[in-house]
């Protein structure tokens, strides 16, 4: 999907009428409400009859032309306006609007973006029109640092405008071969805060919720009171403290993804058509960002495992490493290998071989916190990197995820695969100078635990 159609999506995703100016005050964009509006079918009917949409005075007095003029030109000038405006139906009916312009600059063009709001529909709050902007600008302006920051921020403003205690983003995962939708993202308002906290990372197998996964699929959305779904869709969302819900599926190249979730803790409520717009233009800028930051992952992403690999955690961990002395932190590293990996490929084959190493990978994952970064080092070797995390805490969090590894079979076609790991943990120290002294000594706590009859944690520093 080229630039140029993301933006068509953008426009006719907004639930108000939009035109867009070039810097020469030529029309040259507008989304399908406003062609609705005025019963139109394409953009150059509009443009064509742009000047018969307009009654010859506005309200304040000025020629409808005069004014448009000075507006725009004002726009431009002044990077945006607010104006209330009036236009002329085909029947006749005059059109009440409030009108804001606002000048984007992207890729050394500026444009100015006409946002306007129908004052004949039920006023809706003006932060709902701020929302868009401000959600447009930040998926124009994020680079791939700035992404979570992007998203978080969009989160704020999508919740803040439509008054709820909880936006959230649940992405689509594999773990131990079965489909799960994994809390990633979370935004919570101060009455949200005062919930039952949904823990980032928790997961829930789609299997127990055929019903939500089926509509999805279809592109459809999740929007009510508690009282009106279904007992068991309503005992998941109550234990939470939610009242009603919105979840709208997200898709990239017609893949669903996982969904955007907006939770009211307050009150029992519906969602608007008004509302369901700025979901839905919010879920699609989301998705936009997801899928820009996927094609710039691939290099830096284990394809096997779908974990990063290791150019990305060494750069990661040189950067953590930095900190750590500039801001007098602990610094550790977890090094683990999965025991005996060469008799599971002798015995099941690499095709086996290669689905233990994703369900290694996932459950690893699913153990740690959602911000922890795992990366495949290399073969059946993983390795975690913690920051302000002390030596202790490190090799208890080793111990977490070596049960997590052993406390079940790996589940693999018609196979059941006992599967160990052992676990190598080493802390930056006084006598510590650099980065590859602590991947050295987590390596050589790593072989210690291979000899000390694998399936263990073996620590060494401070």
């Amino acid at each position: 999907m080229n630039g140029s159609e993301l933006a068509g999506l953008l426009l006719d995703a907004s639930p108000m009428m939009i035109e867009v100016w070039d810097d020469t005050y030529k029309l040259i964009d507008c989304n399908r409400r406003l062609l609705d509006t005025f019963g139109l079918k394409t953009k150059e009917e509009y443009f064509a009859k742009y000047l018969d949409c307009l009654p010859e005075y506005q309200p304040c007095g000025t020629p409808s032309i005069e004014l448009s003029d000075i507006l725009v030109k004002d726009a431009f000038n002044q990077g945006d306006y607010r104006s209330d405006w009036m236009y002329r139906l085909p029947n006749g009916e005059e059109l009440p609007v409030e009108v804001f312009g606002e000048c984007i600059t992207h890729g050394g063009k500026t444009v100015m973006v006409e946002y306007m709001k129908d004052m004949r529909e039920v006023k809706a709050s003006e932060n709902l029109l701020s929302a868009v902007i401000k959600s447009a600008e930040a998926l124009l302006t994020a680079n791939k640092e700035d992404t979570l920051k992007v998203l978080m921020k969009g989160m704020e403003i999508v919740g803040r405008c439509l008054k709820v205690d909880r936006v959230q983003i649940w992405r689509n995962e594999i773990n131990d071969g079965e489909l799960n939708f994994v809390m990633r993202y979370e935004w919570l308002n101060d009455e949200g805060k005062k919930k039952r906290i949904i823990p980032p990372g928790l997961n829930y197998l789609y299997s127990k919720r055929d019903a939500w996964l089926e509509k999805f699929k279809r592109g459809e959305s999740i929007n009510g009171p508690l009282s009106e779904l279904p007992p068991e869709e309503a005992a998941f969302i109550g234990h939470y403290e939610m009242l009603s819900i919105v979840c709208l599926p997200l898709f990239i190249d017609n893949e669903l993804i996982g969904f955007f979730s907006v939770n009211d803790c307050t009150k029992p409520r519906t969602f608007t058509k008004d509302e369901m717009g700025i979901i839905a233009s919010a879920g699609l800028m989301f998705t936009c960002v997801f899928n820009r930051n996927a094609q710039a992952d691939l290099t830096l992403t284990d394809a096997l495992t779908g974990v990063r690999n290791r150019r990305y955690i060494m750069e990661v961990m040189e950067q953590k490493f930095r900190d750590s002395i500039h801001q007098n932190l602990d610094f550790s590293v977890i090094m683990m290998d999965i025991d005996f990996f060469k008799r599971v490929n002798d015995q099941y084959g690499h095709v086996i071989g290669d689905e233990v190493l994703k369900i290694f990978a996932g459950r690893i994952k699913n153990s740690l916190k959602s911000d922890t970064i795992i990366a495949r080092y290399g073969g059946e070797e993983f390795i975690v990197a913690f920051l302000g995390v002390s030596q202790n805490d490190t090799e208890k969090a080793a111990w977490r995820l070596n049960k997590a590894i052993s406390s079940s079979k790996f589940v693999i076609e018609d196979f059941e695969v006992a599967i160990t790991a052992s676990f190598g943990v080493a802390s930056k120290t006084s006598d510590t100078k650099t980065l590859s002294d602590v991947i050295i000594n987590s390596d050589k706590a790593l072989y210690a635990a291979k000899n000390a009859g694998r399936d263990t944690v073996v620590g060494v520093g401070e």
